[in-house]
């Protein structure tokens, strides 16, 4: 793992210890400005979130994961009905907040987000113009 993203935990960790999870939780959310694709930092954010009962943002850093556990699900499945089940709203939620690399994604998780993106296209009709660069880099590399 990278050694800024090792900084990243250490200071939520840090925050944890003092008892303020609410800085924990703002420490993550901001390192994603240049770590949107590093997963443990999502599954960490999303520890937080379930901890203090908000699972819908806890289900929206862990969709992606592999291998969630039952709470985990239900938290993803709590972010889905937020999004109306809509793959646009969904990929609006994932992708448009932070900064958002594909390259560093591993092959399960392109082929994950391609089959979102698809489902974005057959709902809006169209590519969505948020999504344009995302789908052309997925077409290339799938």
């Amino acid at each position: 793992m990278d050694r800024l993203v090792l900084r990243v935990i250490k200071r939520a960790d840090l925050s944890m210890k003092r008892g303020d999870i609410r800085r924990a939780i703002g420490i993550y959310e901001g390192s994603f400005q240049h770590y949107s694709t590093v997963q443990e930092v999502h599954n960490r954010v999303a520890e937080l979130y379930i901890e203090v009962g908000d699972m819908v943002r806890a289900g929206r850093h862990l969709y992606f994961k592999e291998d969630p556990s039952d709470i985990e699900k239900e938290c993803i499945t709590m972010f889905e009905k937020r999004c109306d089940n809509s793959p646009v709203l969904i990929l609006k939620n994932i992708i448009s907040k932070e900064n958002f690399k594909i390259i560093p994604l591993d092959n399960k998780v392109k082929r994950r987000l391609r089959y979102l993106v698809n489902g974005a296209v057959d709902e809006a009709g169209t590519v969505p113009n948020f999504l344009k660069g995302i789908k052309r880099h997925l077409d290339k590399t799938l």
